[in-house]
């Protein structure tokens, strides 16, 4: 029960968005020319009770952190930001050269490769491991991040 209103919420919410960016037509959403200062976020929901968000910040123009943290859902079907069960974070040192993305981790990590591909309204970028599986993915524009 849990799990359905948590996702009835998010879906809300993403729809909300969808149709609030919908009113701008004058909006155009690009490839960006740098990563530097943005973030990127995925989510999942595990088990009834966790909601696990997946960021990508790039910090500046070689330096990015992947964080993944885990929250515990509350009565009431909410992520209580204040419960947070783990997280890890893995640094990395990444190169752009639009579309494509090559990331190093500083210390244990995988590394990764991928691109970032433009639609109307978002851009979604993937990051593989070597060996061609999804490490991360997520969509980016403008009901997600204002590109500067």
């Amino acid at each position: 029960m849990k799990h359905n209103a948590i996702a009835a919420a998010i879906c809300g919410t993403a729809c909300m968005a969808t149709l609030l960016s919908s009113c701008d037509k004058e909006k155009t959403i690009s490839l960006p020319d740098k990563l530097e200062s943005s973030k990127w976020e995925s989510f999942s929901i595990e088990q009834p009770d966790r909601l696990v968000i997946s960021s990508l910040e790039f910090r500046d123009a070689t330096h990015a952190d992947y964080t993944v943290t885990t929250y515990d859902v509350d009565e009431n079907s909410y992520a209580d930001r204040d419960k947070v069960i783990g997280q890890t974070k893995t640094e990395y040192t990444y190169t752009y050269r639009k579309p494509a993305i090559t990331m190093t981790p500083t210390g244990e990590g995988p590394a990764l490769n991928g691109s970032i591909e433009n639609f109307s309204d978002y851009n979604l970028m993937t990051l593989k491991t070597a060996d061609g599986k999804t490490f991360f993915s997520a969509k980016e524009g403008a009901f997600f991040h204002d590109w500067k």
